[in-house]
């Protein structure tokens, strides 16, 4: 299972909607739109800058992550 995923999701779930971005757990990071995925990394639209990142699986969440913390 995918680190940010919750059972039973995929990153298909998450296209077009906002997700978090961090490298540490969640203590700094920023907010952005899942652009596209594969089985290597997601590609994920800054919110603020509009600039594309290339992220590994375990380091985007959906920001179902917030409320369950």
């Amino acid at each position: 299972m995918t680190m940010g995923l919750r059972r039973g999701e995929t990153w298909d779930d998450y296209i077009q909607k906002e997700v978090f971005v961090s490298t540490d757990f969640c203590e700094t990071g920023f907010d952005g739109i899942l652009i596209e995925w594969n089985k290597d990394k997601i590609v994920v639209k800054h919110k603020d800058t509009g600039k594309l990142h290339e992220c590994k699986h375990g380091n985007v969440f959906g920001e179902w992550w917030f409320d369950d913390w």
